[in-house]
């Protein structure tokens, strides 16, 4: 059971904790994942989700926006929020997390990992890229877009830029198998 279904107040009011929406998120992604809310079945309504975890509709939204996000369930305008998640042979363990490389991820699911390097090119820094990425205007940066594998299906795109005075050396072939090796 989560914190706010004991009443809590902040529950109720306009800037919700995020653990809250958050753990909503997670119920309702673990019932979707055990099989408790099926593939193609429509979720309880707002107003029984709201009565259940005993919080704003504005929180259930924010939960099922995240479930959306995640590719978990289809928002059906007039008619609800449908499963779309269907466990495969492919389904990995856990998210890929900015501390763990793809080839670990790969490798904890018993997946073969696979780079196929799409772009690398040689660039000079402009005005607009410096906004968007922090470099300064005028340095030299090497831009990587690679697609990411696991068993042979495209799971990620990659878009990066590196400074060229830190990532001297650099190749396709190198960034086919770790950038950061």
């Amino acid at each position: 059971m989560l914190s706010c279904l004991a009443g809590n107040e902040q529950c109720r009011g306009e800037t919700m904790p995020k653990a809250i929406y958050e753990g909503i998120y997670r119920e309702i992604r673990s019932r979707i994942i055990n099989g408790t809310y099926a593939f193609q079945e429509m979720l309880p309504t707002e107003a029984e989700l709201t009565a259940e975890f005993g919080c704003t509709r504005n929180t259930v939204r924010r939960a099922l926006g995240m479930l959306a996000d995640g590719m978990y369930v289809q928002p059906i305008h007039g008619k609800g929020v449908r499963v779309i998640w269907l466990k495969g042979e492919t389904d990995m363990l856990g998210a890929l997390e900015e501390v763990e490389s793809f080839g670990e991820f790969a490798k904890r699911n018993n997946a073969v990992a696979s780079t196929d390097v799409k772009s690398f090119e040689h660039l000079v820094c402009t005005e607009q890229l410096s906004r968007r990425l922090g470099f300064k205007v005028g340095e030299k940066l090497i831009r990587v877009v690679r697609v990411r594998s696991l068993n042979g299906n495209a799971r990620q795109v990659d878009h990066g830029y590196f400074l060229e005075s830190i990532a001297k050396g650099l190749t396709p072939e190198i960034a086919a198998r770790s950038i950061y090796d």
